[in-house]
C-alpha cells in the first residue's frame, strides 16, 4: 500500500515532471494497480488503498502535452497512449470504485482533453498510427463512461437535495 501511495503522490504531484511522458512509469503504476486489483479479487475483504492523487488531472495534462510537445514523435505518443489506456481501464474498474473517486470537475477536464486529443489525432493521423488511434479511442471510452455516470449521479443528487 505504501508503494502505491508514494508512487501516486511523488510521481504525479507536479504536472511538469517529465517522467509522466515515459511509458515505463505508467507500466509501473499499472503493475501496482494490478497487484491491488488481484488482491481484491482473490480476497474481497481487502479493498485497494484509497488513492488521493489527482490522476485524472494528470492524465489530462499528459494528453495535452502529448499532442503539443510530442506531436511529431508518433512512436512515443503511441506507447504512452497504450499504457494510459491500460492504466485507466484498471483505475476505473469495479475494484477501484471506492478507492479512487475523481470529482466531476476533474472528469470534465479529462473528457475535454480526450476530446481535444481525439480531434488532433484524427487531424494529424497517418496510416502507421492505427495503434495510437486504437489506444486513444479505448481511453476515450473509459473516460466518457465514467464521466457519464458521474453526470447522472450529480443530477440525481441535485434532485434528491431539492426534494428535502
Amino acid at each position: 500500500m505504501f508503494v502505491l501511495l508514494f508512487y501516486c503522490l511523488f510521481f504525479f504531484g507536479s504536472p511538469s515532471q517529465c517522467c509522466l511522458f515515459q511509458p515505463e512509469y505508467w507500466q509501473l503504476l499499472t503493475q501496482l494497480l494490478q497487484h491491488y486489483d488481484t488482491r481484491a479479487t482473490v480476497n474481497p475483504t481487502k479493498s485497494p488503498p484509497v488513492i488521493r492523487a489527482y490522476l485524472v488531472m494528470t492524465l489530462g495534462t499528459v494528453l495535452q502535452k502529448l499532442y503539443t510537445t510530442f506531436l511529431e514523435d508518433s512512436e512515443k505518443r503511441t506507447l504512452v497512449l497504450e499504457e494510459l489506456h491500460t492504466c485507466t481501464r484498471l483505475l476505473f474498474s469495479t475494484n477501484y470504485t471506492y478507492s479512487y473517486r475523481p470529482t466531476l470537475e476533474h472528469m470534465t477536464v479529462a473528457a475535454d482533453q480526450v476530446t481535444t486529443a481525439l480531434g488532433l489525432q484524427l487531424h494529424h493521423t497517418h496510416k502507421k498510427e492505427e495503434r495510437a488511434i486504437e489506444a486513444l479511442a479505448g481511453l476515450a471510452q473509459i473516460i466518457y463512461a465514467r464521466y457519464d455516470s458521474q453526470l447522472v449521479q450529480a443530477a440525481n443528487q441535485k434532485k434528491a437535495g431539492a426534494s428535502l
